[in-house]
């Protein structure tokens, strides 16, 4: 009987503690607030508040979405485009297509509009769903905080990017 109890309280004591990590992995207060960089002269912004973030490119909003944490990783998941966008009407600029409207996009209200967009431009159905899937992606950094930097270390390919708190 002693022996299930022991078992018993140790059981609820790691339970407890993974409980507690995962907690600690979700949450990082130090992350929230305003970043930004300058890559290339196009000035990057993440706005970034208890698990959520949103991207502004030369001032303009363009994206926002979701991030996790696990063990010192970031993975941000864009879960909305903005239509009206700087990197969305360059690209339909040079394609030669007209822009979206400016407004909010679902990821699938995006891939329902682009993907005729992009037949009409003769890609195959398996370039599209290439293209779709990359820009798509969840992107996953190693990331540090360290007094008013931010730091992401691309995990696919070690880039580099350190933001300034704003």
């Amino acid at each position: 009987m002693a022996n299930r109890n022991i078992c018993l309280i140790l059981s609820v004591m790691i339970l407890g503690l993974l409980f507690v990590n995962n907690i600690d992995a979700q949450t990082d207060n130090l992350l929230n607030g305003r970043w930004i960089t300058s890559l290339e002269g196009i000035d990057i912004e993440y706005k970034i508040d208890d698990g959520n973030f949103e991207i502004s490119i030369n001032g303009e909003v363009s994206s926002r979405g979701t991030y996790t944490l696990n063990k010192g990783e970031i993975t941000f998941t864009e879960t909305h485009i903005y239509g009206g966008s700087v990197i969305l009407d360059g690209l339909f600029s040079i394609l030669g297509i007209p822009g979206l409207e400016p407004k909010w996009y679902s990821r699938n209200d995006f891939i329902i509009l682009i993907r005729p967009i992009f037949l009409d431009l003769g890609l195959t159905e398996r370039q599209i769903n290439d293209a779709i899937v990359t820009m798509m992606s969840s992107t996953v950094y190693n990331y540090s905080v360290e007094t008013s930097s931010l730091i992401l270390v691309s995990v696919s390919d070690n880039d580099v990017i350190i933001f300034n708190r704003k």
